[in-house]
């Protein structure tokens, strides 16, 4: 040891010598725990969801709609309505009510707003 060292202070060598501690490992239990509350919540999802129609109920559909058809089956066909298009926003109409009226800040001296 160094006389100018002090004897409290451990020397810096022996810093890295000693094994750093080993990490702590998960327990068997939790990692299983995990595995279980997804595989629970899993099932549960696949079973709320609403039924999905098989293939012979859509073909089933799809012959009912050709028999009713008249002649052409393109004509019978619905065409989607076209949603009206919207109106176009000015700038005061994209400001909240509750801000429209609020007083504006008072610009400093020599300062263009």
């Amino acid at each position: 040891m160094n006389p100018t060292q002090d004897s409290h202070e451990p020397s810096p060598s022996a810093s890295h010598a000693e094994p750093a501690e080993p990490e702590v490992r998960t327990p068997p239990w939790l990692t299983a725990t995990g595995i279980g509350l997804f595989a629970v919540a899993g099932i549960g999802w696949l079973m709320t969801r609403p039924p999905q129609p098989t293939l012979e109920q859509l073909h089933q559909s799809q012959s009912a709609e050709q028999a009713a058809a008249p002649g052409n089956p393109a004509a019978s066909v619905a065409q989607p309505e076209r949603p009206a298009p919207a109106p176009k926003a000015s700038g005061a109409e994209r400001v909240p009510p509750a801000l429209r009226n609020m007083p504006r800040p008072v610009p400093a001296p020599g300062k263009r707003p």
